[in-house]
């Protein structure tokens, strides 16, 4: 179940990358300790990347594309305590 998007509906601005260009960045999100009155349990978080093509804020542009999904995959997540 979809619970955040940690950057907003538009995410990630890659930039022009080509055809077969690794992408790396690391991202930071405090997890808290309860969603919808369940504790979170980190073992059974997950990390989905979707990567699109457009801007989904554009409301014009989001109705005339159909197939803007062009990629999704399960990220790496690595928890970090605090310090």
């Amino acid at each position: 179940m979809l619970r955040e998007l940690i950057l907003g509906v538009d995410g990630e601005n890659m930039g022009g990358g080509s055809k077969n260009t690794l992408y790396n960045k690391t991202f930071s999100y405090d997890i808290p300790l309860t969603i919808s009155d369940e504790d979170v349990i980190l073992d059974h978080l997950q990390v989905l990347v979707f990567i699109t093509e457009g801007e989904p804020s554009n409301s014009d542009e989001y109705k005339n594309n159909k197939e803007r999904v062009i990629y999704v995959t399960k990220s790496n997540i690595e928890f970090i305590g605090e310090e």
